[in-house]
């Protein structure tokens, strides 16, 4: 499966534990799950994205979010999501102009995370190496791919449909 490094405490923002984050204050219009990973870069890749949250902290961005707690996850694999597409432009109060906008739908926990060396960049790991505990994921509330609640399981985009959505996306109006 892909892989992505993502430093704390974003990666909480996109995977949020189950018994949620301690004195988290989100300014504004922003919303968990965080629906967008800004990056420098494009990608092609469409489908599971294992999420591995890194051993470096953003300490401004705990700063931002009132976040007191100095102990996080860190060097493990803390869950997965659905990458349904890539473009610079979004609405998502996530997104950062000028950045790539990677859409990110279907956050799930691992209760237990899987220690893992991150590297940068998407990077396979063995499925084997996750496989045994994907039975004590925790699905996140339900989102669809533009961050919007109350969906079931059943109403969840396939990933072909995000996919011809991608491909129609040619203005920010559109996303």
């Amino acid at each position: 499966m892909m892989c992505l490094t993502i430093w704390q405490p974003w990666a909480d923002l996109i995977c949020p534990p189950i018994e949620g984050i301690p004195g988290l204050v989100l300014p504004g219009r922003l919303r968990l799950p965080k629906d967008i990973e800004n990056r420098s870069w494009f990608t092609d890749f469409r489908g599971d994205l294992l999420i591995h949250a890194g051993r470096t902290v953003d300490w401004a961005a705990r700063v931002r979010f009132g976040l007191r707690q100095n102990e996080f996850v860190s060097g493990a694999i803390i869950g997965k999501v659905l990458l349904t597409g890539c473009s610079r432009y979004s609405t998502s109060p996530w997104h950062q102009d000028g950045m790539f906008a990677w859409r990110l739908a279907r956050p799930e926990r691992l209760r237990n995370p899987v220690e893992w060396k991150g590297r940068r960049g998407l990077f396979e790991v063995p499925a084997a190496a996750i496989g045994a505990t994907w039975g004590s994921v925790v699905a996140g509330p339900a989102w669809d791919a533009n961050g919007k609640e109350g969906l079931d399981g059943s109403d969840f985009l396939t990933l072909a449909l995000a996919n011809e959505w991608e491909k129609l996306e040619h203005t920010p109006d559109d996303v």
